[in-house]
């Protein structure tokens, strides 16, 4: 199974690189990348397929080489109809039918004829190889989404079946291909891009699953803040052999430092986790991704799993049902990040703290949403508070 995903991957990254075309067994066939979700996992699923064309339909088969029995992905489409295809440059949403009796017959004949091997695939087999007919879905200018996720003035993210669209940037090409190499080695604890849309949003793949609000309950147990941070070391160590595309751009463009090691999430925090029961299976919202030291996504996400926030403020919003043991909390994060100790971790807070002002000031300078919109309701003065809160409160985080 590792192997045949290792070659999905291969043909999906070719497909991505050659706007469609791919070469190997799949040289002079018309392919496209099917996402459907998994009838059992609930996980965005990605295969690329061989098809034909039936006027504007796209026809697939289940053929799996003439197996005895039908693809997992022919499964999904049984159990939720709608998927999404890319088919050269273009994303389409899709809905899939089961062709039956004469219709079907005619299509397998009209595929086989273009394909011969689906001749071969049919004589190896004693089931009736299923033929899938998928007719692209009629979307509004501003999509008929299933589920909005966010509106908000300046950030809206919507889905579609199994397609998430969300308002794009010029960061958006350098992130998607962040997303693809973590894909690419195995890292798929984030979503899968897909492209953009017509009216220039992104596209990524859906994963379900608790996020948002619901999420910081689920780091106040020790196993929970262990898995937080135990997920942000297994980012880390995928992201170090991803090597940005030439004249890659990010949200927070700055000049190179020295201790840059590696492309930071930049915005890791619980908000930005999806967990499936107690278990924490991807990570969103990667528009501040960009260069710098692990360190600054560590000190980050510490800021709000410590959390450096009053008690009062943590007992009302954060989920504490009590105080929380602060160098305790610091410890847990620490040992299952693989930190040494946690000797100048509040230091290294202090300095995301100032440096998160300093960036919000600079995207507000730009006239860059929702910055700008913070910097004129005195969110500067906020983030100021908290840096000058944690310099007096340093004896909450020792011993």
């Amino acid at each position: 199974m590792a192997a045949f995903n290792d070659f999905n991957q291969k043909i999906m990254a070719e497909f991505h690189e050659n706007g469609g075309k791919v070469g190997g067994r799949f040289a002079g066939t018309d392919v496209l990348i099917l996402t459907s979700t998994g009838r059992k996992s609930g996980q965005t699923r990605w295969n690329p397929l061989a098809y034909s064309s039936d006027g504007d339909r796209y026809i697939i088969v289940a053929s799996k080489g003439g197996a005895p029995t039908s693809p997992d992905w022919y499964h999904n489409l049984v159990a939720n109809s709608s998927a999404v295809i890319e088919v050269g440059n273009d994303v389409i949403p899709v809905e899939a039918t089961i062709a039956t009796g004469a219709e079907r017959d005619r299509l397998y004949a009209q595929h086989a004829a273009r394909m011969p091997q689906f001749n071969e695939y049919a004589k190896n087999t004693t089931r009736q190889i299923p033929v899938v007919v998928l007719t692209r879905k009629r979307v509004e200018v501003h999509g008929v989404a299933d589920e909005i996720l966010k509106a908000e003035p300046h950030r809206n993210v919507t889905r579609v079946g199994n397609t998430v669209y969300r308002d794009a940037g010029p960061w958006t090409p350098a992130v998607h291909a962040l997303l693809r190499h973590l894909h690419s080695v195995g890292f798929t604890k984030v979503p899968q891009p897909i492209g953009t849309d017509e009216q220039g949003r992104e596209m990524l793949g859906f994963m379900p699953g608790e996020s948002g609000a619901d999420s910081w309950a689920k780091i106040v147990p020790d196993e929970g803040l262990a898995k937080f941070a135990h997920l942000l070391r297994e980012y880390h160590d995928a992201v170090r052999s991803f090597v940005a595309p030439p004249g890659a751009q990010w949200a927070i463009e700055e000049p190179p430092r020295a201790t840059d090691d590696v492309i930071c999430h930049g915005d890791f925090a619980p908000w930005n986790i999806i967990w499936r029961d107690d278990e924490p299976v991807a990570i969103i919202d990667w528009d501040f991704a960009g260069p710098g030291s692990f360190m600054e996504d560590v000190a980050y996400a510490l800021e709000y799993a410590t959390p450096f926030r009053s008690d009062q403020e943590a007992i009302r919003w954060l989920r504490y049902d009590a105080p929380p043991d602060r160098p305790h909390r610091m410890g847990v994060f620490a040992s299952a990040y693989g930190l040494e100790s946690t000797v100048g971790l509040v230091d290294r807070v202090i300095e995301r703290q100032r440096l998160d002002a300093k960036r919000v000031a600079r995207l507000a300078e730009l006239g860059r949403n929702p910055q700008a919109t913070w910097v004129r309701d005195g969110y500067l003065e906020e983030l100021a508070a908290r840096a000058s809160w944690t310099e007096t409160s340093r004896a909450l985080f020792e011993r």
